[in-house]
C-alpha cells in the first residue's frame, strides 16, 4: 500500500464536542498537529448535533458532562437516526467508576477516554476508528459493486431465455401449452434454457447448467447460448450430434475443472415421438393424466473429454400428455425441517398440478415450492409442455 492510502485518514473529518473552550482548542491543536485538518467544533450535545448535520464528521470526540444536553443523551439520538447509526462516537470523561463506564457504552458509545486527556492516547484511538472507517467503506462500495454487477449478470441470464412472444408464436403454430420458469440464484450460475422451431411440427429443446456462480458462470452461459443457436438445422435435429458438438465447443472454451450438464430434446409431433440426449441433467417426466416415466439421465458430462460420445434415445408421446423439465436446484431443494425435495416429491408436484388448467400446472408448482418455505440455492429452471 503506497503512502497516499496509508494517510488517508488525514483527510477525515472530526467533531469535537465539549462545552470548555480551553478542552476543545487543546484537542484539536493535538490533532491538527498529528495530520488532521478537517476538525469542527460544539458546545453541547445540542450544538453538536446541529452540527453532525452540517459538518457531517467521520468520528466525534464527545464528552460526557455537558449543559443544556449532555454526551450519553447525544449519543443515543445518534444511535436512533439511521443516518449517524454507525458514526463511531469516543467519550472523553473524568467518571472513573464503573457504572458511569457502563452508562456511556449503553448510549451506544463506541470507545472511551480518560480525563486528565492523555494526547498520545486520544490520536491512536481517533486514528485507529478512522482507519476503521475507512475500510468499512472500501467494503461497501465493494459490496455494492458487486451486487451491481451481479443484477447485471442476472438482466443478462433471464435475457438468454426465450420471450413469451417467441413462446407464444411457437405455441400457436404447433398446438402446444408452454409455460416457463426461470429464477438465478443470488450469487448468478449458469443455468440456461432455450427453444429452436425446427419447421414442420418439430420443436428443439436445449437447457443446461454451468458450474460456478456469479458473473463468470453467466457470460459462459451467454457463450453456450450463442454456440447453441449458432448451430446448423442438421445438428439441432439430431440430439446425439447436437450435445457432441457442444461438448467439443465447451472444451475449448471452459477453464480445466469446469464443466455442465445438459440435455436437448426435439419435440416430433408428426412422429409423435420425442427424440433427446443428456449429459447429466435430472431426468424430467413424460407423462399423462394416468402417470409419467423419469427420463433416461445418463451421459457425460459436457467439457470433460473431446471424445465424449452422446446416444439418442427415443420414446413415444403419450396422448394428451405432457413434458415436465426442471433443473436440479427444485429436486435438491431443502425443507424448513433438512429433508430433500428429490425427484420423488418433483413428481409428486407435478402429479397434483394435472388437476390445474394447462396454463396454471407450473404455476402450481411453483407456489408448492414458495409456500414450502424451500431453501433453494441455486439457478432454478422449471419448463412444462403439454399437447393434445
Amino acid at each position: 500500500m503506497d503512502a497516499s492510502a496509508n494517510d488517508a485518514w488525514k483527510a477525515c473529518r472530526v467533531l469535537i464536542v465539549d462545552d470548555v473552550e480551553h478542552n476543545r482548542a487543546m484537542l484539536g491543536m493535538t490533532l491538527q498537529r498529528a495530520g488532521l485538518k478537517d476538525v469542527a467544533y460544539a458546545v453541547d450535545g445540542q450544538d453538536g448535533l446541529a452540527m453532525i448535520r452540517q459538518f457531517r464528521p467521520d468520528v466525534v470526540l464527545l464528552d460526557v458532562q455537558m449543559p443544556t444536553m449532555d454526551g450519553l443523551e447525544m449519543c443515543r439520538r445518534l444511535r436512533d437516526d439511521p443516518a449517524t447509526a454507525e458514526l463511531p462516537v469516543i467519550f472523553q470523561t473524568a467518571l472513573s467508576g464503573d457504572d458511569e463506564r457502563v452508562a456511556c457504552f449503553d448510549a451506544g458509545g463506541t470507545d472511551m477516554v480518560s480525563k486528565p486527556i492523555n494526547r498520545r492516547e486520544v490520536f491512536a484511538r481517533i486514528r485507529n476508528h478512522l482507519e476503521k472507517r475507512l475500510l468499512i467503506r472500501e467494503l461497501d462500495a465493494y459490496r455494492r459493486r458487486v451486487a451491481q454487477e451481479l443484477a447485471q449478470a442476472r438482466a443478462l441470464q433471464i435475457g438468454l431465455s426465450p420471450s413469451r412472444r417467441e413462446i407464444d408464436a411457437i405455441e400457436a403454430r404447433l398446438g402446444l401449452s408452454i409455460s416457463a420458469a426461470f429464477d438465478p440464484s443470488s450469487e448468478v450460475g449458469g443455468d440456461l434454457w432455450t427453444i429452436f422451431d425446427l419447421g414442420e411440427r418439430r420443436l428443439g429443446l436445449f437447457v443446461a447448467d454451468l458450474t460456478g456462480h456469479g458473473v463468470g458462470a453467466a457470460m459462459h452461459a451467454f457463450r453456450l447460448h450463442t454456440l447453441a443457436h449458432g448451430s446448423d438445422a442438421a445438428l439441432k435435429d439430431d440430439p446425439a450430434a447436437f450435445l457432441s458438438h457442444m461438448n467439443r465447443q465447451l472444451c475449448a472454451l471452459l477453464p480445466r475443472g469446469q464443466f455442465a450438464t445438459a440435455r436437448y430434446a426435439v419435440l416430433d409431433l408428426d412422429a409423435w415421438t420425442l427424440r433427446f440426449a443428456s449429459a447429466g441433467v435430472p431426468g424430467p417426466f413424460l407423462g399423462d393424466a394416468s402417470g409419467a416415466q423419469q427420463l433416461d439421465t445418463r451421459g457425460k458430462f459436457l467439457s470433460v473429454s473431446p471424445r465424449s460420445a452422446y446416444e439418442t434415445q427415443e420414446v413415444a408421446l403419450p396422448d394428451q400428455g405432457h413434458l415436465f423439465i426442471y433443473s436440479d436446484a427444485l429436486s435438491d431443494a431443502e425443507s424448513p425441517e433438512g429433508g430433500r425435495v428429490g425427484e420423488s416429491g418433483v413428481d409428486a408436484w407435478r402429479a397434483d398440478a394435472l388437476a390445474e388448467p394447462r396454463s396454471e400446472r407450473l404455476a402450481h408448482v411453483m407456489r408448492a415450492v414458495e409456500e414450502g418455505g424451500l431453501r433453494i440455492v441455486d439457478d432454478l429452471t422449471a419448463i412444462w409442455i403439454d399437447w393434445s
